[in-house]
């Protein structure tokens, strides 16, 4: 099935706003107040783009917003005068999976090798953050992260939230986390992972189409990648449990 493909804006960037690169795709953030241009420059360094965008959030300081719009270039949200800078993340959580799909937007902290990536995935309070603390010259991001199929197999790319950096790699695996007293791990059969993993990803529920391509996508990635449960302690030689299936 054929992820959306919106026609991409395709208008000059003004100088109030940026344009983030989200795995592929571009949201475009317009604002005319000094202080939200401030914290979303801070916000997404090191993710800017100068590429065409799908998706636009604008914050009307002086406004009363609307609802999203769907346009033919993609998608506009405005955000009104009450709104916080924090809004801009709740949006792109909620509307970059159907931009994304076919690939996955997963709940999970992608780790590195330098060359292979490791997808280790949970709930709040699972031990994202915690491993990429543990981690951090190994983590590329440690809450959400793009899932897409690559060549014969799948590739992971950082996305913004919330310590991260810019990185594309090969994937090697996936971990479901849960704390432990020791580090442990044990592999998942496909049907298994994919009911497990299910829960960890953000579902583009807004279009019907976009959903059922991600799901196509999950029954593909679990049959291509192998899936393990990750029992760890607060230890940094967890790595090596991680990195051993390779």
């Amino acid at each position: 099935m054929r992820p959306i493909a919106p026609r991409p804006t395709r208008s000059p960037l003004p100088a109030s706003a940026v344009r983030v690169d989200l795995g592929g795709t571009v949201a475009e953030l317009h604002t005319p107040d000094a202080r939200w241009f401030a914290a979303l420059k801070e916000r997404f360094e090191g993710f800017f783009t100068e590429a065409p965008a799908n998706l636009v959030i604008r914050h009307q300081p002086n406004g009363a917003g609307r609802p999203v719009e769907d346009l033919p270039s993609g998608v506009e949200v405005q955000l009104n005068a009450g709104a916080r800078t924090e809004f801009v993340d709740g949006v792109l959580r909620a509307r970059l999976p159907e931009f994304a799909a076919p690939a996955l937007v997963a709940h999970g902290a992608l780790l590195t090798d330098g060359t292979l990536g490791f997808l280790c995935c949970g709930p709040s309070g699972a031990g994202k953050s915690t491993l990429a603390a543990l981690l951090p010259k190994r983590t590329l991001c440690d809450e959400l992260a793009l899932v897409r199929a690559s060549g014969d197999g799948f590739e992971a790319i950082s996305l913004p939230y919330w310590t991260a950096r810019p990185g594309r790699v090969s994937l090697a695996g996936v971990f479901l986390l849960e704390h432990a007293p020791e580090h442990r791990r044990w592999p998942l059969a496909p049907g298994e992972a994919a009911r497990a993993i299910r829960s960890n990803i953000c579902w583009p529920t807004h279009r019907p189409a976009a959903l059922l391509s991600a799901f196509a996508t999950l029954a593909d990635l679990v049959a291509a990648v192998p899936v393990w449960r990750l029992g760890f302690a607060r230890d940094p030689g967890v790595w090596r449990t991680i990195a051993e299936i390779t």
